[in-house]
């Protein structure tokens, strides 16, 4: 599957947690109006073992970390117990329903648990 990253940073390879959208003009959203780049990867859909939203917020229930949160990702980035217990269960990626800067625009997102499951194809310098 083809995604798509935007970082006003140029690296060779994804660390942390990093997410993608299958929307080229929704990931370019997030260099808010700055230089940057805009990266093309392939995510092998065989190798992704992906949690959806309702399993997010149960692990968070779960474990008691639910309260306070109103988005998917605000659990996934704040909460490390909650993305731990996601790849004990087997999970190597989650996928939710985004917001773009300033809740501008709704969109599709996965988050890879294991960064190395994206591979660049494509770096494009993209301008202020």
């Amino acid at each position: 599957m083809t995604m798509y990253h935007a970082s006003i940073y140029r690296f060779d390879r994804f660390n942390g947690r990093p997410c993608f959208t299958d929307d080229e003009d929704a990931a370019l959203g997030y260099l808010n109006g700055n230089a940057g780049y805009l990266y093309t990867v392939e995510i092998d859909e065989d190798a992704l073992v992906v949690a959806g939203e309702a399993t997010v917020w149960r692990v968070a229930e779960e474990l008691d970390l639910a309260d306070g949160y109103s988005y998917v990702w605000e659990v996934l980035e704040d909460e490390p117990a909650v993305r731990e217990a996601l790849v004990a269960a087997g999970y190597n990626a989650v996928e939710y329903i985004d917001l773009g800067p300033d809740n501008a625009y709704e969109h599709y997102t996965i988050m890879l648990l294991d960064p190395s499951l994206a591979r660049i194809v494509a770096v494009d310098e993209v301008q202020e």
